[in-house]
């Protein structure tokens, strides 16, 4: 401010105060010791004719657990990360609530757009691993599931990981890109909407306004155990391939791997012209079969999930090779 008049200078904050001499050039702001959250100060400068203010952010020792930072790198997200998803540009961010299958949102405090101070009906969410690699689930403790994506905005809840619970993200200028890679609606994305009558958070194509991710500094957070869950073809309906065997590794459709997770998949098989592998970049089985001259031949897959000490009931099923045209 150019001095129109005596410069006067006031704080508004949390244990701050202002040192200022009228018409000074400077003003020096202190701060009590914070055991607490992150705060703010507003320090106003006011002379005759106008005012002027500007936010002073003090931060908080993180080992307490009750600093949420803004996410600026998703190369740093990791599992069992707490998060808050908020609207960028909007001082809301996801609430508890699940209102007309979307997410509602709640106001909050946001300092400097470096941290947020959420209140108890802020949704904290806990990053687990997706189901492909690359991928991010977000769990719900207060709804029980993980955030799924669907038609008409929905952004429901899942109790299993699925890849239409498993999401990419990428974060550009402190806006987080939260999308579905694979799936049913693998063009999806996390938005929030703002109208005059109604404010929320989805899942859709249509870009509204953006959203970020804020974390808890130095807490992690707990997902309870969730099996493994494999779709395998049942025992009447074998997966047939040709005579002419396969020399390149070939997804088998009929399987699907519903969640993974954590768990660690071993498959075998009881032929010696047959190879099945987990490739678990594109969490599918793959094989490769030697060409067949003879009559047809079967075989048996077996698909296992082992977490720690815990190894799941096995899934089964059959392939069946189709024999050599006979002349």
């Amino acid at each position: 401010m150019e001095p129109a008049g005596d410069i006067s200078c006031s704080v508004v904050g949390s244990e701050a105060e202002v040192a200022y001499t009228a018409n000074a050039t400077e003003a020096t702001l202190t701060f009590e010791a914070n055991d607490g959250a992150p705060r703010q100060a507003i320090v106003t400068f006011t002379d005759t004719y106008a005012s002027a203010s500007v936010a002073v952010v003090q931060s908080a020792d993180t080992a307490k657990g009750n600093t949420w930072e803004l996410v600026t790198d998703a190369s740093t997200l990791e599992a069992n990360d707490q998060v808050i998803i908020a609207a960028k540009d909007y001082d809301v961010a996801m609430s508890t609530t699940i209102s007309s299958d979307r997410r509602s949102a709640v106001a909050v405090t946001k300092l400097g757009n470096y941290y947020i101070t959420p209140t108890a009906d802020v949704q904290t969410l806990v990053l687990a691993n997706g189901s492909s690699v690359g991928t991010f689930a977000f769990y719900d403790a207060d709804n029980e599931g993980f955030l799924v994506s669907g038609t008409s905005y929905y952004l429901k809840n899942l109790s299993y990981i699925s890849a239409n619970t498993s999401y990419a993200i990428t974060i550009a200028d402190g806006v987080a890109t939260i999308g579905n890679k694979e799936g049913n609606y693998s063009s999806n994305k996390i938005y929030y909407r703002e109208g005059s009558s109604y404010n929320y958070f989805y899942s859709g194509t249509t870009e509204k306004q953006s959203v970020c991710l804020y974390r808890l500094v130095g807490v992690k957070g707990e997902i309870p155990v969730i099996p493994a869950d494999v779709t395998v073809p049942v025992a009447t309906k074998p997966v047939v391939i040709t005579d002419d065997g396969v020399a390149e590794p070939t997804v088998i459709e009929e399987v699907e791997f519903n969640y993974v997770g954590d768990w660690k998949i071993a498959v075998s098989d009881n032929a010696e012209w047959l190879n099945v592998a987990y490739d678990a970049a594109k969490n599918a089985l793959t094989y490769t079969a030697e060409k067949n001259s003879d009559s047809k031949r079967d075989a048996v897959v077996t698909i296992t999930a082992t977490l720690g000490d815990e190894t799941l009931e096995p899934w089964t099923f059959n392939m069946l090779q189709k024999g050599a045209p006979v002349d």
